[in-house]
């Protein structure tokens, strides 16, 4: 671990990501990219709860519900209250490809796009037909949440954001707590929200909750500071080890269902203490830094060149549908950071997974001494390329 205690350039620019939905009141994403959902799940490939394929009236009633003829008209300011999920489909139903095959079927929910921490920016598009949803867009992805999920900010509110100094949660599941002694939300590992004061064990910060009208009203919320920083963390064996041992908690969850992370959410929350912005899904995150094809290679090849060009929690390793954090090498072995749902096995002409379903160090090989892996399935010989987010 590089044991420079300076902060890169790469993480002096996270706010300008972070509240890129209030920097304007234009929605730059076209109705053809919203509505895809509906081209891409159909009664051909879609099942719902009950493990039934979905009928034509159900895409029907969920075409006029999402209302889209209203697409970018409020085109307001607004915050999220807490953790909420971000819908492909205006239900909170699931929705499944095939489930009797092997990696479909439950966690992989296909009406869950991602999930958003509360308190991060958004920009509302429109209401739902039945006003019990709302389109917004998050600096990273976008999706239908429960209206009871927002609330809208005023300029003033916006300045105070972005002028205000903050404190970065460090710990997921504290539960945050007002003044007269209400619950508002669980903390989430990358939260920002302004600092007012501080003393000597705990940061006094504001955290919005809904008013009258639907707009947001800030309350003071008091943060142990052993869970918080006021400062952008730098890649600092501590720093490291404190925030991995936070996010190893988590469980697999697709697209952060039940508030738990998939492999791309854990990545993005992993950086986000560090002031390193990072996409949502595996695709984008693989563009980010500097990029090393590792195609067309032998698998040997690949390891010494994640070796030598690796920096450890600083670099992802990257294959279709899924990403990993390089960790560093222990025992001679590359030693990685995910968030994995299974390993592949294959008997026959049967395939099924070995369900694993959270975070964990691991080797490039996880799986060989099962019955059943076979290395050609394996995670070394998918990766194909490596990037430093940092570079």
């Amino acid at each position: 671990i590089n044991k420079s205690v300076t902060l890169l350039p790469i993480q002096n620019a996270y706010n300008d990501f972070y509240f890129k939905p209030w920097d304007s009141s234009d929605i730059h994403a076209s109705l053809h990219k919203i509505e895809s959902p509906f081209r891409t799940y159909t009664i051909f490939n879609s099942y719902g709860p009950n493990l039934k394929p979905l009928k034509l009236n159900w895409f029907y009633h969920k075409y006029a519900n999402a209302n889209y003829k209203d697409f970018a008209t409020i085109n307001k300011h607004a915050i999220i209250l807490h953790y909420a999920s971000l819908h492909n489909f205006t239900t909170s139903s699931p929705v499944f490809k095939n489930p009797t095959k092997a990696g479909e079927g439950f966690p992989f929910d296909y009406n869950q796009n991602s999930g958003v921490d509360g308190d991060k920016p958004i920009i509302v598009s429109h209401y739902s037909r039945d006003k019990a949803w709302v389109y917004v867009f998050t600096s990273f992805a976008s999706g239908w949440v429960h209206a009871s999920d927002i609330a809208y900010v005023s300029n003033q509110d916006i300045k105070t954001f972005k002028t205000s100094k903050y404190i970065h949660l460090l710990q997921d599941s504290y539960p945050i707590i007002d003044t007269d002694g209400q619950f508002i939300c669980y903390s989430r590992i990358g939260m920002m929200l302004p600092l007012v004061k501080e003393t000597k064990n705990t940061y006094e910060v504001l955290i919005a909750t809904k008013g009258t009208n639907n707009q947001a009203v800030f309350k003071d919320v008091f943060i142990p500071k052993r869970i918080a920083t006021t400062k952008v963390l730098t890649f600092s064996k501590q720093n490291i080890t404190k925030v991995a041992d936070a996010i190893i908690h988590s469980k697999y969850g697709w697209g952060g269902i039940y508030g738990q992370r998939d492999c791309s959410a854990m990545i993005r929350d992993f950086f986000a203490p560090f002031g390193v912005w990072i996409p949502r899904n595996s695709v984008g995150q693989a563009k980010v830094g500097d990029i090393i094809s590792l195609k067309n290679i032998s698998n040997q090849e690949k390891i010494r060149v994640i070796k030598k060009e690796g920096i450890p929690f600083q670099t992802l390793l990257d294959m279709k549908g899924h990403v990993l954090l390089y960790a560093g090498i222990y025992d001679n072995k590359v030693i990685v950071l995910q968030d994995i749902w299974g390993i592949r096995i294959k008997d026959g002409k049967k395939t099924g997974r070995i369900i694993i379903g959270h975070t964990a160090f691991t080797t490039l090989n996880i799986g060989n001494h099962q019955k059943y892996y076979n290395s050609r399935d394996g995670i070394l010989n998918k990766i194909t390329s490596m990037n430093i987010v940092t570079k």
